[in-house]
């Protein structure tokens, strides 16, 4: 691999990291007091909403629906749905 693609994918990867910790940190504020990866989930699309304007609400329910927590997710029953304007995207 030459050294600029090297440095390439060591800048994305830095600015993946710091996307990730931004939006983690500010998720903990909204996951209430009962903690569920239901409540996990949502206070991650509420912390890109209050950071990002939603700039990364997609790849975020893509990622969480992935591992069965899409929208149609509940209880102990795994959902593998995004909302609708995803499937665009």
């Amino acid at each position: 691999m030459s050294s600029s693609c090297t440095y390439s994918l060591i800048l994305s990867l830095s600015f993946l990291v710091t996307l990730i910790v931004s939006i983690c940190d500010t998720s903990f504020e909204w996951i209430c007091l009962t903690f569920t990866v239901i409540a996990a989930r949502d206070g991650f699309i509420q912390a890109d909403k209050n950071r990002y304007d939603y700039q990364h609400f997609c790849l975020i329910w893509k990622a969480f629906a992935k591992h069965g927590l899409g929208v149609d997710a509940h209880g102990t029953t795994d959902g593998f749905k995004v909302p609708p304007d995803c499937y665009r995207a």
